[in-house]
């Protein structure tokens, strides 16, 4: 090739490398901005391939190398400082090779991937479904990780191996003095860290526990109006699968509790006052008061009836895939009543869907009263939505910041028009008094059935 012809080639080729390196730095952050927990200093160096990042929570200082794939559907966690390398591979979930075909059929098994804080992933590394990988721990190049890595460990190999631990005492110094390392491990200044958004364990953490179908995105954004409250609507897909499995009693309190404190530690939070809208914590109220002893507790209860007609128009234990063909994370973990221990196996199999979505909001909303009942009354408030346009300035005073105005607008409304209760049956509603009737006595007296 003619040297003119060459350093044409050379030039075309250079701009083109150029534009390709521009296009993926604007199509990362284009994903980066659906991460609902976004650390400072998240850096993306060349290609990302990601579905799901809005189930992923991505902490402070976190750097990805060219050519990573990641499938966060199932909730990924990844902690401040954790460094992964070039085309590292992270799957959460994976195709159910037990269902209506073979090899597998289209629908996904969730599992959520935990990555601690301070670790370092080297290249070529796979990081399966359901793995745990605790805080300062080092996977060699080209292992596959599944389950339980150990803090500390240094792992290696196809088939992993623990080869050794790092030094405790040093990583734990260096800790402490907050030395972490940024672009090619260049040592973060004070100003660097200084831009890191506080943990969990820095904030005064808030939950808003219900039933799902009450208003619980409405709240998070009406609360996150306030210029000092930040509150998310399930920002954790992780808590699905999890609260199912202590509701179930197939997750010891051990496990439970790792894992909970595995998913917050190595999250960040984007202000000091910061709350999380989610059904599945009302499951959950005292594992995670163990886990944070000052949390405040917003109960937001909405009257049976309409929960009870939105979560039956939505498709709530009614088999069959959703409108997209697909079954989601939340139909997959669906909590059962006879797994709860609740209802007798007989009785769940003679339940209608209908009456499934009763037990579903009577179910809940006793478990949360039964957790409210051992924690400090100045800890918790309850709410109804009916009467949420004007609680907001109970609800900011309870917070500890002042009152300001807002607009209590309606979100995430869904798409089905549910039956409203003046249309049910007479055996819809003789079913809703009588698996819902003494809560509905006890939370909205005089209620009555049209």
């Amino acid at each position: 090739m003619r040297p003119a012809v060459q350093k044409l080639a050379d030039l075309v080729y250079r701009q083109l490398r150029h534009a390709e390196r521009r296009w993926w730095a604007g199509y990362s952050e284009h994903l980066l901005n659906q991460v609902p927990l976004l650390g400072a200093g998240v850096k993306i160096n060349g290609k990302l391939n990601m579905t799901g990042a809005k189930y992923a929570v991505v902490g402070n200082n976190v750097h990805i190398g060219d050519n990573a794939f990641i499938r966060a559907e199932g909730g990924l966690v990844i902690g401040d400082n954790t460094h992964i390398s070039r085309n590292v591979t992270i799957y959460t979930i994976n195709h159910d090779y037990e269902g209506e075909a073979l090899p597998y059929d289209d629908q996904y098994r969730y599992r959520p991937v935990t990555i601690g804080r301070n670790v370092w992933i080297g290249m070529g590394v796979t990081v399966a479904p359901g793995t745990r990988i605790g805080d300062g721990a080092i996977i060699g190049m080209g292992a596959t990780v599944a389950g339980e890595i150990p803090a500390m460990s240094i792992v290696a190999s196809a088939s992993y191996q623990v080869l050794k631990e790092r030094d405790r005492a040093h990583y734990e110094r260096l800790d402490m003095d907050r030395l972490y390392g940024g672009a090619s491990g260049r040592l973060l200044s004070e100003e660097d860290t200084a831009t890191f958004r506080p943990s969990m364990d820095e904030a005064e953490p808030f939950f808003v526990v219900s039933t799902g179908r009450s208003g619980s995105t409405t709240i998070a954004r009406t609360l996150s109006m306030h210029p000092k409250v930040v509150c998310l609507h399930e920002p954790r897909v992780q808590l699905i699968k999890l609260s199912t499995e202590w509701a179930h009693r197939t997750k010891s309190e051990n496990d439970l509790f790792a894992e909970l404190n595995a998913i917050y530690s190595a999250s960040v939070c984007p202000t000091s006052i910061y709350g999380e809208s989610d059904q599945n914590i009302s499951l959950l109220i005292r594992p995670l008061l163990d886990r944070f002893p000052s949390a405040k507790i917003i109960w937001l209860l909405r009257d049976g009836r309409d929960v009870v007609a939105s979560s039956y128009a939505k498709g709530w234990y009614q088999p069959g895939p959703h409108a997209d063909g697909r079954r989601q994370i939340w139909d997959n973990y669906r909590i059962q009543g006879d797994s709860c221990g609740d209802v007798s196996p007989e009785a769940w199999d003679a339940m209608s869907a209908f009456e499934r979505n009763c037990w579903y909001w009577s179910y809940v909303n006793r478990t949360v009263q039964n957790a409210l009942e051992e924690v400090d009354r100045n800890q918790w408030i309850m709410v109804r939505l009916e009467e949420i346009n004007d609680a907001t300035d109970r609800i900011f005073n309870f917070l500890g910041v002042p009152p300001v105005p807002v607009t209590v607008t309606r979100h995430n409304t869904g798409i089905s028009s549910p039956r409203r209760h003046a249309t049910w049956s007479a055996d819809e509603k003789d079913a809703f008094e009588k698996i819902c009737g003494a809560e509905m006595d006890l939370w909205y007296s005089g209620w009555g059935i049209p």
